[in-house]
C-alpha cells in the first residue's frame, strides 16, 4: 500500500496484522496537516476465543493501541527498532492508529533518546479525556476512528505558531527523502540534498526523532523488503538487488536483525494462518551464509 503526496510514502508493513485475520479492517488518513509524512494508518481486528501473541517489527511509528472489551485498556508505544511481541487478549477488539511521523506533535517534546522505545500511558496526553470510554461504547469502525481523530487531533497536534520547537521543516524534508529513496541512501547523500552537513544533518534528526539518520534508513530499507516478500516476490536475490544490498548475505543479515529470523524461517511463521498467500518460489534454501537449516531462532520477546 503505498500514497503519492509529491512523492512516494512507504506505510507501515506489519504482516502480523494481516495475515492472523483476513477481515482486519485499514484505512489511510490525513493525520498532520504540519507536516510533509502527513498520513495516518488504522488497523482494527478482534480476537478470537483464546489470547494471541502477536510479532512486531520495525515501522518507525509511534503506536496507539487500544484493546476494547469489558476491561478496555490502552497505551502508547515509542518506536522500536527491534522484533518484539504484543500479548491480544481473547474476545477483544483490537484498534490501532500509527502516524507516520512524531513531528509537530506533543510527543516529540515529551521523549528522551533514551526513552523512545518506551510504553507510555494514555494520561500522558490524554489526562481527563473520555477517549477510552467513549471508544468502547462507539457503534462501529468507522465511529471509533472518527472519535479517535477528534481526542488526538485536539491533545496531540501542536499550533502552527511556535511549532518549530516540535521538530525542524528540514527534519520533515529528510524523512521524505529517505522514504523517496527508500533507505537505500547514505547520509552523506541525504546531508547534501538538505544543503548541510553530515554532522548537523544527524544531531538535528536524532533531536527531532530519537534514532539516528542511519538507523531510521536501516528501517524504511527493512521495510520495503518486507513490502516485496509479501506483495511482489520472495526471490531473495531479486530482494536484495532491488534494495541495493550487496547479496543475498546482505539481505539474510537485514532480516535476521530486524525479525530475529532468517528470511526463509520468517515466512514460515505465517504459514499457519489460512490466508497466508505468498509466489510459488517462497519455500526456498537460505543461502550459504545463513545458519544452518533447521536452526531457527525465536524472536526475542518483549511484552508490551
Amino acid at each position: 500500500m503505498q500514497y503519492n503526496h509529491q512523492v512516494s510514502i512507504l506505510l507501515p508493513e506489519q504482516p502480523g496484522f494481516f495475515f492472523r485475520d483476513s477481515r482486519i479492517r485499514t484505512d489511510v488518513c490525513l493525520w498532520n496537516p504540519l507536516v510533509k509524512k502527513n498520513l495516518g494508518c488504522f488497523f482494527e481486528f478482534t480476537t478470537g476465543a483464546n489470547d494471541e501473541v502477536l510479532q512486531l517489527v520495525p515501522d518507525n511509528c509511534l503506536s496507539f493501541y487500544f484493546f476494547l472489551n469489558d476491561a478496555p485498556e490502552g497505551f502508547i508505544a515509542g518506536p522500536h527498532t527491534s522484533s518484539k511481541t504484543i500479548n491480544l487478549p481473547a474476545h477483544t477488539t483490537i484498534l490501532i492508529f500509527k502516524p507516520l511521523t512524531i513531528l509537530k506533535t506533543k510527543f516529540t517534546a515529551s521523549f528522551s533518546q533514551d526513552s523512545i522505545e518506551d510504553v507510555y500511558p494514555l494520561d500522558i496526553f490524554f489526562k481527563n479525556s473520555p477517549l477510552l470510554a467513549k471508544l468502547t461504547e462507539a457503534h462501529g469502525y468507522t465511529e471509533r476512528k472518527e472519535i479517535f481523530l477528534s481526542e488526538a487531533r485536539k491533545h496531540l497536534l501542536v499550533p502552527q505558531y511556535g511549532s518549530s520547537k516540535y521538530g525542524s521543516d528540514l527534519v520533515d524534508e529528510m524523512q521524505l527523502l529517505i522514504c523517496r529513496t527508500k533507505g537505500q541512501k547514505k547520509v552523506k547523500y541525504i546531508a547534501q540534498k538538505m544543503g548541510y552537513s553530515e554532522r548537523y544533518c544527524h544531531l538535528l534528526f536524532n533531536e527531532a526523532i530519537g534514532m539516528s539518520l542511519k538507523l531510521y534508513s536501516e528501517v524504511i530499507r527493512f521495510q520495503n523488503v518486507i513490502k516485496m516478500f509479501f506483495h511482489q516476490t520472495t526471490n531473495f536475490l531479486e530482494v536484495a538487488l532491488a534494495n541495493n544490498l550487496h547479496d543475498q548475505a546482505h539481505l539474510y543479515h537485514v532480516v535476521k536483525r530486524f525479525t530475529s529470523y532468517a528470511p526463509s524461517e520468517y515466512l514460515r511463521t505465517f504459514y499457519k494462518y489460512e490466508n497466508f498467500g505468498l509466489p510459488v518460489n517462497a519455500v526456498q534454501r537460505d543461502y550459504k551464509n545463513s545458519p544452518e537449516q533447521g536452526e531457527s531462532e525465536m524472536p526475542k520477546a518483549f511484552q508490551i
